[in-house]
């Protein structure tokens, strides 16, 4: 219920968007305000695109609840410790407030290890004039750190965002935080400082989402981008909700000596100072490091190099799939993942295809209450109600066309077919799956989706399980 409300969705925006630009521009020495707007601009689009939800338990889950408990000491599956405590907000009784201290807490997903370490504060404020509710995050030397063999992914904060919402329609946030970088993906390493005082509203509309922010950000440490940048929002913009590429809006970026330039998104591309670049131009030159270390760590690929954890059928890892008879996207890259939440056995399955942010497939296996092996029936929605055989087990495909959302699912009249889970354990999972998907047009889809879709698979992955 308070996910969205989390320090990795707080961050998201304002890191992602503002001030993790780091890239490599086309020259030596101090990169033109071009060449930094190109950063701003891949940046963007990487962590929109590319950029999969936090994992859902950074540190210990415990530490995001909002329960009225006692305090409490638990101690991390892969060593160290994690401190919580609970007061009753002054502003809302129904509410608590919540200090979490970290001690080099480490909990181990297979290959991918996080570490978690210094102190959170999440505190109720009075609500901002038009907002239900208001939270001030407190951040000391708040780091969090993946490991994946010798790589390494580590953001460490320091200072306070304000968050005011209205449900998970309009956020706002209020930042004045400093994040010191350190990673490393085989033989890129980056290791630099951003600090940045911004305010950022976020609304939901239609099938996607508006989004604005001003503030300034300072480099320090960066090999190529040095000193303290303004960025404005002309006219906000907006992202869909399948691909999050910027279809409209506009931004000015400007130096401490005056100079600036214009970013103006529009379908298909973005014009930087009145150049026209396509989407996939700009990512092709332009991929910020601080993502290709992010899918390095986390997900063990490499943005741009063709990496895969699961293709068409016949590959040995991934999930693994063919699409009306035909593999998925050519030349994509990759990424396959699977969680496994103990409190309601709930399986999840994903896998998501991209050339470019204007061209993604995504494929989503879901199934609840499941404990181990078996074969798994996907039915349409409202099915079963009444003979005790209604389940929430459901697949769906996504695309983008043109730049828009299309949707398939299992849930609509029509759609069904089966999971068979082969093996599931503490670590990994394995099974096949065959599905009908019908066209989804009842709301979360921007563009008509037609036909069915049919898909035929395997899959042999780690899970990770969440509390």
């Amino acid at each position: 219920m308070y996910g969205y409300r989390s320090l990795a969705a707080l961050t998201f925006f304002c890191i992602a968007f503002l001030a993790a630009c780091g890239g490599s521009s086309s020259g030596g020495g101090q990169p033109t305000l071009d060449e930094i707007s190109y950063h701003l601009v891949a940046t963007t689009l990487d962590f929109g695109a590319y950029a999969p939800p936090a994992p859902e338990n950074e540190g210990d889950p415990q530490a995001m609840s909002l329960m009225v408990v006692p305090d409490q000491q638990v101690d991390c599956t892969g060593g160290g410790t994690a401190f919580f405590s609970y007061e009753l907000s002054e502003i809302d009784p129904n509410d608590t407030d919540m200090s979490a201290e970290y001690n080099q807490c480490v909990y181990d997903y297979g290959a991918l290890t996080n570490r978690t370490h210094g102190h959170y504060t999440q505190v109720r404020q009075a609500p901002r004039t038009g907002y239900d509710s208001t939270y001030r995050y407190t951040m000391d030397q708040f780091e969090s750190r993946f490991t994946r063999g010798d790589n390494y992914f580590s953001q460490v904060m320091h200072g306070t965002q304000v968050g005011s919402f209205s449900g998970n329609l309009r956020h706002h946030y209020e930042a004045d935080l400093s994040v010191d970088y350190d990673y490393r993906c085989n033989d890129l390493a980056e290791n630099y400082r951003t600090q940045f005082t911004t305010v950022t509203t976020l609304e939901m509309e239609g099938g996607g989402m508006t989004y604005e922010s001003n503030g300034t950000i300072n480099y320090s440490g960066h090999r190529e981008i040095d000193g303290q940048f303004t960025v404005e929002t002309l006219e906000p913009l907006y992202m869909e909700v399948i691909n999050q590429q910027p279809v409209s809006g506009r931004m000015r970026l400007s130096d401490q000596a005056g100079n600036s330039t214009t970013i103006e998104y529009v379908e298909g591309g973005v014009y930087i100072n009145g150049n026209f670049y396509t989407i996939a131009e700009l990512e092709a030159l332009y991929t910020s490091s601080v993502h290709t270390a992010y899918m390095c760590v986390y997900f063990g690929v490499i943005p741009g190099d063709g990496g895969s954890n699961g293709g068409g059928l016949g590959d040995d890892e991934g999930i693994n799939v063919l699409i009306n008879g035909e593999p998925p996207l050519a030349n994509a890259m990759t990424v396959s993942t699977a969680h496994y939440h103990e409190q309601n056995n709930h399986l999840s399955l994903l896998r998501q295809d991209m050339t470019s942010s204007t061209e993604v497939q995504l494929i989503s296996l879901s199934l609840s209450g499941i404990t181990g092996p078996g074969t798994y029936e996907l039915t349409p929605f409202g099915s079963g109600f009444g003979d005790g055989t209604f389940s929430f087990n459901y697949a769906s495909y996504a695309k983008s066309i043109d730049g828009q959302a299309a949707i398939w699912s299992t849930y609509i009249e029509g759609g069904g077919g089966s999971i068979t889970i082969d093996t599931l354990t503490d670590n990994r999972v394995s099974g096949s799956f065959q599905l009908v998907a019908m066209p989804d047009n009842s709301g979360g889809s921007t563009a008509e989706a037609t036909g069915t879709v049919t898909m035929e698979g395997s899959f042999d992955l780690a899970v990770q399980r969440l509390d």
